[in-house]
C-alpha cells in the first residue's frame, strides 16, 4: 500500500476518534459540574456533547440532562431606579463575574446558592446585595434604588434609671436617719445637763452613739443623693451605662464617725 493510502487510512479512523474525545470530555465535566452546583458551566458543557456529531448515546444523556439543567436553572430580574427613575445603565456582576453590562428587563440566569451581587452604575455608584438563590426559582425580580436613603442607625437603648433611684432610696432613708439620731441625741443632750460633770457613762456613751449615726447617715444621705444627681443630670448618655456596683464603707470614733460611698457607674 502507498504512503498516500496509509495516511488516508489513519485520518479515517482518527476522525472519529477526536470527534468522540471531543464529545467524551464535556460529557464527563457536565456531571462533576452539577453535582457541584455550577448548572451555567454544566449548560455550556451538555451543549457541545448534545450536538449531532457526537455518538448517540452520549448525545442522549447530555440532551436529556440539558432538560434537567433548564429546569433547576435559576434566573433573576434586574429592575433599578435612582428615587423616581427607572435606570438601565447597570453592569451586574455575580460572585465578581459579569453577568450583564446593562438592563434590558431580560431574566438573568445564575448559579443556585449564596451570591454576592454589585451592581455599578455608568456614574460610579454601587450597591451590593447577598441573595440566597434557590434551584428552579425563575424570574427573581431584585428592586435597587440608587437614590434611597440608608438604613437609619439602630435607636439607642435608653440609659436604666434603676441607679438613680436606688441612689434617691439610700439618700432618702439615711437622712430620716439622721433627722431621728440627731433630734434624739440632742433633746438627750439637753437632759444631761442637769448633771453635767457627774452624769453616768451609760447615758453619756448612749448621746454619743446617737451623734455618730446621725453623723454617718448624714454623710451617707449627701454622698447618695449627689451621685444620683450626677447620675441624672451630668452622667454621659451616649452609651448605655455598664451595671452599677457601690461600696459603702465608714469609720467610727468616740468623738464622730466618717462615712464614704464609692461606686461605678
Amino acid at each position: 500500500m502507498s504512503r498516500l493510502g496509509l495516511l488516508a487510512l489513519g485520518l479515517f479512523w482518527a476522525a472519529p476518534a477526536a470527534a468522540d474525545d471531543a464529545c467524551l470530555r464535556p460529557y464527563e465535566s457536565a456531571q462533576r459540574l452539577r453535582l457541584e452546583s455550577k448548572l451555567i458551566e454544566a449548560k455550556r458543557q451538555l451543549l457541545v456533547c448534545a450536538r449531532a456529531e457526537c455518538p448517540e448515546v452520549l448525545r442522549r444523556d447530555c440532551s436529556t440532562w440539558l432538560g434537567e439543567v433548564d429546569a433547576a436553572m435559576p434566573s433573576v430580574v434586574v429592575a433599578a431606579r435612582a428615587g423616581a427613575t427607572e435606570v438601565t445603565d447597570v453592569r451586574v456582576l455575580v460572585d465578581d463575574r459579569e453577568l450583564a453590562s446593562s438592563l434590558d428587563g431580560a431574566a438573568l440566569p445564575v448559579d443556585p446558592g449564596q451570591r454576592t451581587f454589585r451592581f455599578e452604575r455608568a456614574d460610579g455608584a454601587t450597591l451590593e446585595q447577598k441573595v440566597v438563590i434557590r434551584a428552579g426559582e425563575k424570574n427573581r425580580l431584585l428592586e435597587l434604588d440608587f437614590d434611597a436613603e440608608p438604613a437609619p442607625a439602630p435607636a439607642q437603648a435608653a440609659p436604666s434609671r434603676l441607679p438613680v433611684y436606688a441612689l434617691l432610696g439610700v439618700g432618702a432613708v439615711a437622712l430620716g436617719s439622721f433627722t431621728y439620731f440627731a433630734l434624739s441625741s440632742h433633746a438627750k443632750r439637753d437632759d444631761l445637763e442637769s448633771c453635767k460633770g457627774h452624769c453616768p457613762e451609760a447615758e453619756v456613751d448612749a448621746v454619743r452613739r446617737e451623734q455618730l449615726v446621725a453623723d454617718v447617715s448624714l454623710g451617707v444621705g449627701l454622698i447618695a443623693l449627689g451621685a444620683a444627681a450626677y447620675l441624672h443630670f451630668g452622667a454621659p448618655s451616649e452609651r448605655a451605662p455598664e451595671r452599677a456596683s457601690w461600696q459603702l464603707g465608714f469609720s467610727a470614733r468616740r468623738q464622730g464617725g466618717a462615712a464614704s460611698l464609692s461606686g461605678r457607674f
